[in-house]
Protein backbone atom coordinates (compact mmCIF):
# COMPACT_ATOMS: atom_id res chain seq x y z
CA UNK A 1 0.00 0.00 0.00
CA UNK A 2 1.14 3.57 -0.65
CA UNK A 3 0.53 5.08 2.41
CA UNK A 4 3.38 8.18 2.21
CA UNK A 5 4.33 10.97 0.10
CA UNK A 6 7.57 9.14 -0.50
CA UNK A 7 6.26 6.05 -1.52
CA UNK A 8 3.80 7.73 -3.70
CA UNK A 9 6.54 9.41 -5.38
CA UNK A 10 8.89 6.08 -5.76
CA UNK A 11 6.14 4.43 -7.55
CA UNK A 12 5.54 7.13 -9.91
CA UNK A 13 9.40 7.31 -10.42
CA UNK A 14 8.73 3.66 -11.23
CA UNK A 15 5.79 4.09 -13.94
CA UNK A 16 8.11 6.26 -15.43
CA UNK A 17 11.01 3.65 -15.22
CA UNK A 18 13.58 5.97 -14.33
CA UNK A 19 16.24 5.49 -11.66
CA UNK A 20 17.04 8.04 -9.19
CA UNK A 21 19.77 9.33 -11.00
CA UNK A 22 18.66 9.57 -14.17
CA UNK A 23 15.24 11.06 -12.42
CA UNK A 24 17.25 14.00 -11.07
CA UNK A 25 18.99 14.29 -14.25
CA UNK A 26 15.65 15.33 -16.03
CA UNK A 27 13.74 16.58 -12.79
CA UNK A 28 16.84 19.55 -12.13
CA UNK A 29 14.75 20.56 -8.98
CA UNK A 30 16.05 18.08 -6.52
CA UNK A 31 19.76 16.53 -6.14
CA UNK A 32 19.75 12.52 -5.49
CA UNK A 33 20.06 13.13 -1.91
CA UNK A 34 17.06 15.33 -1.37
CA UNK A 35 15.17 12.60 -3.63
CA UNK A 36 16.35 9.50 -1.63
CA UNK A 37 15.07 11.72 1.44
CA UNK A 38 11.85 12.48 -0.07
CA UNK A 39 11.50 8.98 -0.88
CA UNK A 40 12.60 8.14 2.32
CA UNK A 41 9.99 10.10 4.25
CA UNK A 42 13.38 11.54 6.27
CA UNK A 43 12.52 15.27 5.00
CA UNK A 44 9.28 17.15 4.13
CA UNK A 45 8.69 18.27 0.70
CA UNK A 46 8.26 21.89 0.05
CA UNK A 47 4.78 22.58 -1.44
CA UNK A 48 6.97 24.37 -4.33
CA UNK A 49 8.74 21.37 -4.94
CA UNK A 50 5.55 18.86 -4.84
CA UNK A 51 3.76 21.00 -7.28
CA UNK A 52 7.11 21.42 -9.46
CA UNK A 53 7.29 16.94 -8.94
CA UNK A 54 3.40 16.48 -9.98
CA UNK A 55 4.02 19.08 -13.05
CA UNK A 56 7.06 17.10 -14.06
CA UNK A 57 5.45 13.24 -14.20
CA UNK A 58 2.42 14.86 -15.75
CA UNK A 59 4.97 16.23 -18.26
CA UNK A 60 6.10 12.64 -19.23
CA UNK A 61 3.12 10.55 -19.72
CA UNK A 62 1.70 9.74 -16.02
CA UNK A 63 -1.11 11.62 -15.30
CA UNK A 64 -0.97 12.17 -11.68
CA UNK A 65 -3.16 14.57 -9.27
CA UNK A 66 -1.72 16.78 -6.53
CA UNK A 67 -4.24 15.66 -4.12
CA UNK A 68 -2.67 12.01 -4.91
CA UNK A 69 0.72 12.76 -4.64
CA UNK A 70 0.10 14.61 -1.23
CA UNK A 71 -2.02 12.74 0.47
CA UNK A 72 -3.11 9.29 -1.70
CA UNK A 73 -6.47 10.49 -2.18
CA UNK A 74 -8.91 10.28 -5.21
CA UNK A 75 -7.64 8.81 -8.89
CA UNK A 76 -3.88 6.59 -8.74
CA UNK A 77 -1.57 7.38 -11.59
CA UNK A 78 -2.60 6.86 -15.13
CA UNK A 79 0.09 6.17 -17.98
CA UNK A 80 -1.02 7.80 -20.63
CA UNK A 81 2.02 7.90 -22.70
CA UNK A 82 1.06 5.60 -25.99
CA UNK A 83 4.95 4.16 -26.22
CA UNK A 84 4.65 1.37 -23.56
CA UNK A 85 0.69 0.31 -25.03
CA UNK A 86 1.75 0.56 -29.10
CA UNK A 87 4.47 -2.03 -27.75
CA UNK A 88 2.47 -4.28 -25.21
CA UNK A 89 -1.15 -5.73 -25.90
CA UNK A 90 -3.78 -3.87 -23.90
CA UNK A 91 -5.03 -6.95 -22.72
CA UNK A 92 -1.95 -7.72 -21.10
CA UNK A 93 -1.22 -4.24 -19.98
CA UNK A 94 -4.04 -4.05 -17.91
CA UNK A 95 -4.65 -7.46 -16.82
CA UNK A 96 -0.53 -6.75 -15.08
CA UNK A 97 -1.55 -3.33 -14.08
CA UNK A 98 -4.71 -4.12 -12.33
CA UNK A 99 -3.08 -7.54 -10.40
CA UNK A 100 -0.59 -5.33 -8.98
CA UNK A 101 -3.25 -3.76 -7.50
CA UNK A 102 -4.94 -6.95 -6.38
CA UNK A 103 -2.11 -8.05 -4.82
CA UNK A 104 -1.60 -4.06 -2.85
CA UNK A 105 -5.43 -3.76 -1.85
CA UNK A 106 -7.59 -5.95 0.16
CA UNK A 107 -10.63 -7.53 -1.96
CA UNK A 108 -9.89 -5.38 -4.78
CA UNK A 109 -11.18 -6.85 -7.84
CA UNK A 110 -11.44 -6.21 -11.38
CA UNK A 111 -13.20 -7.49 -14.05
CA UNK A 112 -13.48 -7.16 -18.17
CA UNK A 113 -17.30 -6.01 -18.86
CA UNK A 114 -18.89 -8.65 -21.66
CA UNK A 115 -22.08 -7.06 -21.93
CA UNK A 116 -23.56 -3.89 -22.96
CA UNK A 117 -26.03 -2.96 -20.48
CA UNK A 118 -24.59 0.31 -18.87
CA UNK A 119 -23.49 1.72 -22.58
CA UNK A 120 -22.38 4.42 -23.49
CA UNK A 121 -20.30 5.26 -19.81
CA UNK A 122 -18.84 1.42 -19.85
CA UNK A 123 -18.46 -0.32 -23.26
CA UNK A 124 -18.12 -4.33 -24.05
CA UNK A 125 -14.10 -5.23 -23.26
CA UNK A 126 -13.71 -1.91 -20.85
CA UNK A 127 -12.26 -2.87 -17.36
CA UNK A 128 -13.42 -1.59 -13.57
CA UNK A 129 -12.32 -2.26 -10.36
CA UNK A 130 -13.39 -2.27 -7.00
CA UNK A 131 -13.46 -3.61 -3.69
CA UNK A 132 -15.29 -6.72 -3.53
CA UNK A 133 -17.95 -7.30 -0.81
CA UNK A 134 -20.29 -10.44 -0.08
CA UNK A 135 -22.49 -8.21 2.77
CA UNK A 136 -23.49 -4.96 4.33
CA UNK A 137 -24.56 -3.68 0.60
CA UNK A 138 -26.49 -1.05 2.24
CA UNK A 139 -24.03 1.26 1.74
CA UNK A 140 -23.82 0.73 -2.10
CA UNK A 141 -26.88 2.24 -2.66
CA UNK A 142 -27.21 5.07 -5.23
CA UNK A 143 -22.92 4.06 -6.40
CA UNK A 144 -22.03 3.18 -9.43
CA UNK A 145 -21.81 -0.68 -8.33
CA UNK A 146 -20.81 -4.28 -10.02
CA UNK A 147 -22.59 -7.38 -9.07
CA UNK A 148 -21.59 -11.37 -10.09
CA UNK A 149 -25.00 -12.48 -11.95
CA UNK A 150 -25.31 -15.62 -13.77
CA UNK A 151 -24.47 -13.86 -16.96
CA UNK A 152 -21.06 -12.36 -15.73
CA UNK A 153 -20.85 -8.79 -14.22
CA UNK A 154 -23.38 -6.00 -14.15
CA UNK A 155 -22.49 -2.99 -14.16
CA UNK A 156 -24.98 0.41 -12.95
CA UNK A 157 -26.38 2.42 -10.31
CA UNK A 158 -27.64 0.08 -7.33
CA UNK A 159 -31.10 0.79 -5.45
CA UNK A 160 -30.83 -1.12 -2.50
CA UNK A 161 -34.65 -0.65 -1.67
CA UNK A 162 -35.51 -2.49 -4.23
CA UNK A 163 -32.88 -4.77 -5.19
CA UNK A 164 -31.88 -3.47 -8.63
CA UNK A 165 -29.27 -2.16 -10.99
CA UNK A 166 -29.92 0.48 -13.54
CA UNK A 167 -28.69 2.63 -16.57
CA UNK A 168 -30.01 5.17 -18.44
CA UNK A 169 -32.57 3.27 -19.87
CA UNK A 170 -32.95 -0.50 -18.04
CA UNK A 171 -33.84 -1.49 -14.45
CA UNK A 172 -32.87 -4.61 -13.44
CA UNK A 173 -33.77 -7.01 -10.40
CA UNK A 174 -30.72 -8.78 -8.83
CA UNK A 175 -29.52 -11.05 -6.29
CA UNK A 176 -27.35 -9.85 -3.97
CA UNK A 177 -23.96 -12.17 -3.68
CA UNK A 178 -21.20 -10.44 -4.60
CA UNK A 179 -20.35 -7.17 -5.55
CA UNK A 180 -19.30 -3.68 -4.80
CA UNK A 181 -18.59 0.35 -6.01
CA UNK A 182 -16.87 0.71 -9.00
CA UNK A 183 -13.56 2.66 -8.40
CA UNK A 184 -11.71 2.31 -11.48
CA UNK A 185 -12.62 1.71 -15.24
CA UNK A 186 -10.17 1.54 -17.25
CA UNK A 187 -11.58 2.06 -21.26
CA UNK A 188 -10.57 -0.38 -24.44
CA UNK A 189 -8.85 2.60 -26.73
Amino acid sequence: MLNTVGERICYCRGMLNLTRDKFVEKFKFATLSTLARWELNLINIPEKKLKLLCEFINKNGILVKLEWLRYGEGLPPINYSTKEIEQLNFDELVYTTLSSVSLKIKNFKFYQINNKFFEPMINYGDYIGGIEIIENFEFLHNKLCFFKINEGIIIGYFDYNNLTITNNNAKKKINLTIGGEVLWIIRRP
